[in-house]
């Protein structure tokens, strides 16, 4: 069963009694407080349910996995700034967000070796250098890869491997 522990302000829920879906945005008195939109709708904790998308061609395997409209085709770019990654996330803590682009560099990472692509790009983006540091920390764990250089003055990662 769903409780405040285990939900995250942001998250879609569904409603299981009506079916409707909605944001998650807190407790009130041990009751959720959903906002289906606009208004705020208090119920309890029973009857709430993530709101998990269909298959995609990205699994994260993340219980807080958000709905993507479409399967997203393997591309050889990877941009992981979260308007392009999942916009469902914007507005979310940043440990949150980051949690979800590492685990989709991850999970892309592992696509392309078992597809055996010898070239792919990570966009990260320039910012702290808290994301870029964390791909390439990733990139370090697995033997595949060749090396990888920087793109995008600084915003990027190639990335070659060697099979």
């Amino acid at each position: 069963m769903l409780d405040s522990a285990k939900l995250w302000i942001g998250d879609l829920v569904k409603l299981k009694k009506s079916g409707r879906n909605g944001k998650y945005e807190g407790d009130k008195v041990g009751k959720a407080r959903v906002n289906i939109n606009g208004k705020i709708v208090i119920t309890p904790y029973s009857n709430l349910e993530l709101f998990i998308a269909a298959e995609t061609d990205i699994d994260l395997g993340l219980e807080f996995q958000t709905p993507i409209s479409k399967p997203i085709p393997f591309d050889s770019i990877l941009d992981l700034h979260v308007e392009k990654l999942n916009p469902l996330l914007e507005g979310n803590r940043p440990e949150r967000i980051r949690d979800y682009q590492i685990e989709a560099a991850k999970s892309y990472i592992e696509k392309a070796i078992k597809r055996r692509h010898y070239q792919i790009e990570i966009i990260h983006g320039k910012g702290t250098g808290v994301l870029k540091s964390e791909v390439h920390h990733l990139l370090s764990l697995y033997s595949e890869v060749k090396y990888h250089l920087p793109t995008r003055n600084g915003g990027g990662t190639e990335v070659l491997f060697q099979f």
